[in-house]
């Protein structure tokens, strides 16, 4: 079975949860509007034993309101949205974890979420590679990050000059774990797992202090980064 909706908020929950179940694929079209309007503070998005693609277009945001949008699939997860200015996802606090077999999320303003606590990303297949070229926004907002590719690497990349994030990061990986060109970034905290750890034209700031400038280590590891702003330098520890 294939489903699809299009049209000025195509879906709306109001304080509910809305479960999605089954082996069939979603595609949801906003025009002009939310994707999925999630309206109250309890609002909630969830999947149950769902099998299919998820894919979500907006001109908007996509997701917008409520207090947690999960997605869990065996298949692709797409979050798109054509606007310039508005963040894909943007909620008042809430929690957004999304796990498929490749997440794809495009964000033309530079940012992918707004207002969002928690933020987990994981893909099972392929490079999770997430990119912007923004000359002023991070990438992520939210408070808490978990990139998670239990299939190969991940990869975040900026173009530009922008902040990588201002989220309590954690990136853990099967495959290489690579940053490129964050100049003027800011971690409060880095948290890494993977085979190959890879920085290079870094300008990366955690705790108030900067930690590298180009590094890379090419054994399996573990690296926990912890910002302290009482001290002159950046613990690192690998383990």
């Amino acid at each position: 079975m294939e489903i699809a909706a299009s049209g000025p908020q195509p879906v709306t929950v109001t304080d509910g949860n809305l479960t999605i179940s089954g082996a069939g694929n979603l595609t949801v079209t906003g025009t002009y509007s939310p994707a999925f309007n999630l309206s109250g503070t309890s609002a909630a998005v969830l999947t149950r034993d769902f099998t299919g693609n998820f894919k979500v277009t907006s001109n908007s945001n996509v997701i917008n309101g409520g207090s947690r949008f999960e997605i869990d699939t065996t298949g692709d997860i797409t979050l798109e949205t054509t606007s310039t200015s508005s963040a894909p996802i943007s909620m008042v606090s809430g929690v957004v974890d999304l796990s498929g077999k490749k997440v794809t999320i495009t964000a033309p303003c530079g940012t992918i979420d707004d207002g969002v606590s928690t933020l987990n990303l994981t893909q099972t297949e392929g490079d999770l590679v997430i990119s912007s070229s923004s000359l002023w926004y991070p990438i992520f907002n939210a408070d808490n990050v978990t990139l998670k590719n239990t299939g190969g690497k991940v990869e975040l990349e900026n173009t530009s000059t922008a902040v990588l994030t201002n989220s309590s990061l954690t990136i853990e990986a099967a495959g290489d774990i690579s940053l490129k060109y964050f100049i003027n970034g800011k971690i409060l905290s880095l948290n890494m797992s993977a085979k190959c750890f890879n920085v290079k034209l870094l300008g990366i700031i955690v705790g108030g202090y900067p930690i590298v400038s180009e590094v890379s280590f090419r054994e399996t590891l573990s690296i926990i980064i912890i910002g302290n702003t009482n001290t002159a330098r950046t613990a690192m520890s690998i383990t």
